[in-house]
């Protein structure tokens, strides 16, 4: 073989080992850089689940399961209507403290005043509306029983420490029992009897107030610990790992097309072959 075409061949099979050392190195830097991406992946995945992770273990551990109705005390709320003449009706319902409207007692005493005649010959009365105490409910009962008018006056004394709204009612025509009616009142009260508790399970809407203020303590307790890492640089510190490129040498290609113009030189390199050569 001529050798200059030795020598060609000997270049070849040098850059060739050159090549894969090179591409060895750049394997093993893609391979870090991945992991170093799922490693970054994973931190943030894990800084970010930590509070809803503890958050659902904890509660689980105390007995009140996120992914299921739970077994939850009730107590007994007593609603209680009286009306203007005095007579009482009374209903009882049971509900954690956790549904809508039953996290306290109060009490609605509506006050209607006399009907009175407009200029355009309907009629008009007010009504006020107190917001009272379920203690007061024998003071109610009393002021239905009396003979007395109830006045605006007697109402404000009874009650002057609690706000009251009031509202205009109108109508076009009473009975000649509404028109001579004097003022009276009506009372809406909601109590609670601590002392009546049964066991049953939760209501969709419990469930619900119970997650949602689950979840605002976690997000709270997420706010504290995001500004933590957030002071430490955490997150730009995963963003860095997240979007860095490989450190690659950069020698790789430029090997390759060496090697590719090599290989042409060789396949094109025209010599002869001698009879002793192939003897």
């Amino acid at each position: 073989m001529d050798k200059k075409l030795e020598d060609l061949a000997v270049e070849i099979v040098e850059l060739q080992e050159k090549l894969e050392e090179v591409e060895e190195i750049n394997k093993y830097e893609k391979r870090r850089c991945k992991l170093e991406k799922i490693k970054a992946a994973l931190k943030l995945t894990a800084a970010i689940g930590a509070v809803p992770i503890a958050g659902t273990a904890l509660t689980t551990s105390m007995g009140w399961n996120p992914f299921k109705l739970n077994d939850e005390k009730k107590t007994a709320v007593i609603t209680t209507e009286i009306d203007k003449e005095g007579n009482i009706k009374e209903e009882k319902e049971y509900k954690s403290a956790w549904e809508k409207g039953t996290t306290s007692e109060d009490g609605t005493v509506y006050y209607y005043t006399k009907w009175e005649k407009t200029d355009n010959n309907n009629y008009k009365r007010t009504k006020h509306v107190y917001n009272v105490s379920p203690k007061s409910i024998d003071v109610i009962i009393d002021l239905t029983k009396t003979e007395k008018e109830i006045t605006k006056s007697r109402m404000d004394e009874l009650f002057n420490e609690i706000t009251y709204y009031k509202d205009t009612e109108y109508r076009a025509d009473l009975t000649e029992k509404e028109i001579n009616s004097l003022p009276y009142i009506e009372a809406r009260i909601k109590s609670f009897d601590k002392e009546d508790i049964v066991i049953k399970k939760e209501t969709t809407e419990s469930h619900a107030w119970k997650e949602a203020g689950k979840i605002i303590i976690e997000a709270l307790f997420m706010v504290i610990e995001l500004t933590i890492l957030g002071e430490r640089h955490f997150f730009s510190l995963q963003k860095y790992d997240l979007t860095r490129k490989p450190y690659l040498n950069s020698e790789e290609e430029e090997l390759k097309k060496k090697i590719k113009a090599k290989h042409l030189i060789f396949e094109t390199y025209p010599y002869n072959i001698k009879d002793d050569d192939i003897q």
